[in-house]
């Protein structure tokens, strides 16, 4: 089986970080007995690589953006659940997940999320969703209360974990509250499941900001420390937009989809410090779903 990837770096960047695997990515694997050891073999690796390229957690002031193409049967939704439980594992003290634009979506991703890291019956994280006003000052000092632990070093300090509605009154609710607290020196990972919808600037023609875009762009000005991945089955839109847009892909995978069918392979693409791009040969895959 193989995978594919999106290089965009400046040039002489190093090849990211190494994280390592613990109790929370472990469980999941574990958990999940519908997979054969070379699916669960091959999550890890894809898994590993994404949070690889995200920002290392123990540097500061540092912030980019990916892209992870999960086309259908190519367990989308299992990869950014992994790529939480990873992250929870490399000390990444904060997730949130942009989970959709409608009640039925983030309520979905919600339960699904909350199955999969078996969060009712372990004590690694504090779940918390932007649902029926469920975020609002007291969840605030919740938050506040584990992030002090991290800070102490306390080891029975859990991951908070947010599921946020991609709606621009959820996300500018979420982004004032966050406003509160000093995240200086807290890793976060902020995943937008469905990256190409509602939160790519449809005005940018105009120089002008569309609302959810303008509310992703402020929730991601809270956080010093913060990777942005996008998932998405069709990457037009994130890949076409501006170079010097905050959402532009500095990083990216296209995971391998189910039953050994091969995954698209995206050439090495560089970004020099004037934003200008270098790029070799396009996948024709990825020509083909372009010209659609």
């Amino acid at each position: 089986m193989t995978s594919g990837t999106i290089k965009i770096a400046p040039p002489n960047q190093s090849e990211g970080w190494n994280p390592v695997q613990g109790e929370a990515f472990t469980s999941l694997l574990n958990a999940n007995d519908a997979l054969s050891q070379d699916e669960k073999e091959l999550l890890r690796r894809e898994t590993t690589k994404i949070l690889s390229d995200c920002i290392d957690p123990a540097e500061q002031e540092n912030t980019n953006t990916g892209l992870v193409i999960g086309y259908v049967q190519s367990g989308k939704t299992l990869s950014f659940t992994g790529l939480t439980a990873l992250a929870r594992d490399n000390k990444f003290r904060l997730v949130i997940l942009l989970a959709g634009t409608t009640n039925n979506l983030v309520e979905q991703s919600y339960d699904r999320i909350r199955s999969d890291l078996e969060i009712d019956t372990n004590r690694q994280w504090k779940l918390f969703s932007t649902q029926q006003k469920g975020f609002q000052t007291g969840e605030l000092e919740r938050v506040q209360s584990e992030l002090t632990k991290w800070q102490r070093g306390n080891p029975r300090a859990r991951t908070v974990l947010i599921v946020c509605m991609k709606q621009h009154q959820h996300l500018d609710n979420l982004a004032k509250l966050m406003s509160k607290l000093d995240l200086k020196g807290v890793p976060t990972l902020i995943v937008d499941d469905e990256g190409d919808q509602a939160g790519i600037n449809t005005k940018a023609k105009k120089n002008e900001q569309s609302t959810t875009y303008a509310r992703i762009l402020a929730l991601r000005d809270r956080f010093p420390e913060h990777s942005y991945v996008l998932y998405t089955a069709t990457p037009q839109a994130p890949l076409l937009i501006s170079r010097i847009d905050t959402l532009s892909p500095d990083f990216g995978m296209v995971l391998t989809p189910a039953n050994n069918m091969s995954g698209g392979r995206i050439s090495s693409v560089l970004r020099d410090r004037k934003n200008t791009l270098r790029r070799s040969s396009p996948p024709k895959f990825l020509i083909r779903s372009i010209r659609r």
